[in-house]
């Protein structure tokens, strides 16, 4: 219940019982509990995810990855069971990817496995989609030779345009640790037991900033890290202790959709502006393509959303709209007589406003309307304006406007 709140949970290294089990009770109730196709019952490391049932009602929708991610791998060293990526829709059908991993014990599998998640999730179309993958990602503090060291494997994330629970910046803290432990010589491999006073030297201690959290489409609210179960993390505490039975530390983060922003392209005598994308009722992606438009400026708008809701490992929170700006009057008669018909607005079904510029005709024509669907799936008719015969070019400029 400490983490009842949360709206995704990511978990690794679990028995095949554990999935049932979970199923069965409790976390069932408050919980869509997903596991990989390729659940392993004998190996018991699997991958899975946890969905709010209140985020994500519906558990038809959800549809996994991980075949064609591993498919398409290669060579990694990835056992059954390791990898679960998932799509999923919440309750107001807009598309999200979601991931968890269990790295090999040196790492080496890390990286090509989000490489492979990331080229399959843009292969389907749903590079747009808000992302949120946990790991295990078995990242070592100091660099060496056969191992995955943390800070490139940072560098590496956001260099893919991600961020983790560490930021957007490439250089991380790797003494921020989330495992600590260390075999006693109470076990058969005395090769690898480690005396108590060599705890913060010995090379055979796992003292490591081992889990990421990484993320695409949202801002980073809080991050926290727990080896207690009461969220509070005692850096000098060797775990797991009887109070807190894992030998990772709980990584919780809060996170916030990024504020959208719509420009107006500015683009006289230039390249057409790339082609809008919005979402059908269904998470379909629609291209619209742009015309070429004469010069104009364009000043942005960006509203923050009016609530920031507590997650675990994604967040969704919506804001009321703000009202989009009316494009500006021309500011003499042969302007006005020049200028293009009104740009108009759309929005798609993550709530971004698109502005569509419209091109001026060489004759006097009324374009059909045409018809959207908001993120409610009602129909908006957006009527076309007539254009008129110009026979000069003046500038007109038009104002983006963001809403969310």
């Amino acid at each position: 219940t400490v983490y009842g709140d949360a709206d995704v949970v990511f978990l690794q290294e679990t028995a095949a019982s554990f999935g049932a089990a979970a199923k069965a009770g409790p976390l069932g109730a408050s919980y869509h509990v997903v596991s990989p196709a390729s659940l392993d019952p004998k190996r018991d490391q699997n991958s899975l995810v946890l969905l709010s049932r209140a985020r994500f009602p519906d558990a038809a929708r959800v549809s996994e990855l991980s075949d064609d991610v591993l498919a398409a791998l290669g060579k990694a060293p990835v056992a059954a069971g390791d990898l679960l990526a998932i799509v999923a829709f919440d309750a107001s059908n807009r598309p999200y990817v979601f991931a968890s991993f269990h790295g090999d014990t040196n790492g080496l599998a890390t990286q090509p496995v989000l490489d492979a998640v990331l080229a399959r999730v843009g292969k389907i179309g749903l590079g747009g989609a808000k992302f949120v993958f946990g790991m295990d990602a078995n990242a070592y503090s100091v660099a060496r030779e056969g191992y995955q060291a943390a800070a490139p494997y940072q560098a590496h994330v956001v260099e893919k345009g991600l961020a983790s629970q560490y930021g957007d910046a490439p250089d991380i803290d790797v003494k921020r640790f989330s495992t600590f432990n260390a075999r006693t010589y109470l076990q058969p491999q005395l090769n690898k037991a480690v005396a108590f006073a060599d705890r913060y030297t010995d090379v055979n201690v796992d003292r490591n900033p081992k889990d990421f959290v990484l993320f695409r489409g949202y801002e980073l609210v809080s991050t926290t890290r727990d080896n207690t179960g009461e969220k509070n993390y005692v850096d000098d505490m060797m775990f797991p202790t009887l109070a807190f039975p894992s030998d990772h530390a709980v990584t919780a983060v809060v996170l916030a959709p990024v504020a959208a922003e719509a420009v107006a392209a500015d683009a006289a005598d230039e390249p057409d502006a790339p082609a809008a994308e919005i979402r059908d009722d269904f998470g379909n992606l629609i291209s619209i393509p742009s015309k070429k438009t004469k010069k104009s400026s364009s000043k942005k708008a960006s509203s923050k959303s009016s609530t920031e809701r507590r997650a675990s490992e994604a967040d969704a929170t919506t804001a009321a709209p703000e009202k989009a700006s009316a494009p500006e009057e021309a500011s003499t008669p042969e302007e006005a007589s020049a200028a293009p018909a009104a740009a108009h607005t759309i929005f798609d079904g993550e709530g971004n406003a698109i502005v569509v510029p419209a091109a001026s005709e060489p004759e006097e024509e009324e374009a059909a309307p045409h018809v959207i669907h908001d993120s409610e799936g009602n129909e908006i008719v957006v009527p076309a304006a007539k254009k008129k015969k110009s026979s000069k070019k003046k500038s007109s400029k038009t104002k983006g406007a963001a809403t969310y």
